[in-house]
């Protein structure tokens, strides 16, 4: 669903707008597949829409019945999300507020704090994505990774550079199988085939599956498009995984 919603050209807060739903809620839709557990057909069907309306083709997963069966509680997490703290008109005008000084939305590189470590990684990752390499960015949480990973989607969009972002589904990632479930190579071969050439079927066996993903990469390349690879929480990551990566 990732290309679909890239095809609409708006950023993840302006969709959330113009649905009436949580920015949270639609990344993990669009980035993870995963749906609100209450009112999840109203949610599909109002996304839906939503490309229809912009012209886009609605993404297969979008008219796919829910399955009973594996129900996906967020009751516990939503208890735990901070609701969103607004000002209104009068009290923004009575301090001299232009702009909402909690609306914590990144539109533009100028909304960035740029410390000397962050333009230095910025212009890292953005070398990276337009020339090729490999690159680990490493920091505590909260600080700024996933920022800097909105802000090169954002930079490469606005730049018009043709990349195919591929993104692996690293939910409940672990570095071994004991403690979660571990992304394997043929985990980010899928999701090559599938940033790539959506509409083609993986074949059964890895020999023939890896010739497919070669020759869907050679056909985009051939197009004029470069590929990238973005892991979040790649230190789960197992080594066998990582040395596949080399």
């Amino acid at each position: 669903m990732k290309t679909a919603f890239n095809e609409l050209g708006k950023s993840y807060q302006t969709v959330a707008n113009e649905l009436g739903i949580s920015k949270t809620a639609l990344v993990n839709a669009v980035v993870h597949g995963v749906f609100p557990s209450k009112n999840t057909k109203q949610f599909k069907a109002n996304l839906a829409n939503h490309f229809i309306k912009n012209g886009v083709s609605v993404p297969s997963i979008l008219t796919q019945s829910q399955n009973p069966k594996t129900p996906i509680s967020q009751d516990k997490d939503e208890l735990m999300l901070l609701r969103k703290s607004t000002l209104n008109p009068q009290t923004r005008r009575h301090f001299g507020l232009a702009k909402d000084p909690f609306d914590d939305e990144i539109r533009s590189s100028d909304d960035i704090f740029k410390s000397d470590d962050v333009r230095y990684i910025r212009e890292r990752l953005y070398d990276v994505a337009s020339n090729g390499g490999f690159l680990a960015v490493i920091g505590e949480s909260g600080a700024g990774k996933s920022t800097l990973h909105e802000d090169l989607h954002d930079r490469l969009f606005k730049n018009g550079k043709p990349t195919v972002i591929i993104e692996p589904y690293v939910l409940a990632m672990e570095d071994n199988d004991i403690k979660g479930k571990t992304l394997k190579s043929v985990h980010i071969a899928e999701s090559i085939l599938e940033a790539v050439a959506p509409s083609e079927k993986p074949k059964r066996s890895p020999e023939a599956r890896f010739r497919q993903i070669h020759k869907a990469l050679t056909e985009s390349h051939k197009a004029g498009n470069r590929h990238l690879i973005v892991i979040e929480e790649a230190h789960g990551l197992p080594i066998p995984t990582l040395k596949h990566l080399k």
